[in-house]
């Protein structure tokens, strides 16, 4: 029989743990990255496809509110990726699962009134982040939208809302180009439920985002993007 190369094995569970975080199913998410990264302790796996494996788990461990270390390592790979050399699309996997815990860490944390130091460090990660993202650009354009997203995300966080609102409106545009229809649907959301119930632009772009998010097949956000929909009518 023929040995399956364990390095092809981790570039598999890198897409299924990626696409099962994107579609909410976090259990299914960190019970394939605990298979794979048992086999990279018994094999080499590759430092990338690991690691996209790793981010996604923790974004998925974020989400359910398993957070015992996972900060701590959040913050050890975007330091390490911070001095790494931009290779393929796999690290854009890496960049943009970091920042959407970084993000959310950063929301929630204004939410529940967290100390200043505590802020202080979600914020410099949160920079991190952005710089991360932007190396990748830099190199392959097709970064650009999520790029924007979290541009607009730290703006807004900035008490910036015109700024923020560019941004996601440029991240739209950029996705719609391509086509990425979840990045567009992403920051059609982040548009949407930043703007006040009656505004029209934000009844226009939730619809948006509950139309891809429904032709990608991601009920989740679909889901969610369809509860701010409802806001626009009470």
């Amino acid at each position: 029989m023929r040995r399956e190369n364990p390095i092809h094995i981790a570039f598999a569970y890198q897409v299924d743990c990626s696409a099962m975080v994107w579609k909410g199913e976090y259990d299914n998410c960190i019970t394939n990255a605990r298979k794979c990264l048992a086999i990279s302790e018994k094999s080499w796996v590759g430092d990338i496809p690991e690691h996209v494996v790793r981010s996604a788990m923790w974004l998925a461990q974020w989400m359910i509110g398993e957070r015992e270390g996972v900060w701590e390592s959040v913050k050890v790979a975007l330091d390490k990726f911070a001095k790494a050399s931009v290779v393929d699309y796999s690290v854009y996997l890496i960049d943009s699962h970091l920042a959407e815990i970084v993000f959310l860490a950063l929301e929630q944390g204004r939410k529940d009134g967290l100390p200043k130091a505590q802020m202080d460090e979600f914020l410099k990660y949160a920079q991190i982040a952005i710089r991360n993202l932007k190396k990748y650009t830099a190199i392959f354009s097709i970064g650009e939208p999520t790029l924007k997203r979290f541009q607009g995300s730290m703006e807004w966080y900035r008490n910036k809302p015109e700024s923020a609102r560019k941004l996601w409106r440029g991240a739209i545009e950029k996705a719609h180009a391509f086509p990425m229809k979840y990045e567009e649907a992403r920051s059609s959301l982040e548009l949407g439920r930043h703007w006040t119930p009656d505004n029209a632009e934000r009844a226009a772009v939730l619809e948006n985002a509950c139309r891809l998010f429904g032709e990608c097949g991601l009920e989740n956000w679909a889901a969610i993007a369809t509860v701010e929909q409802a806001g626009n009518q009470n």
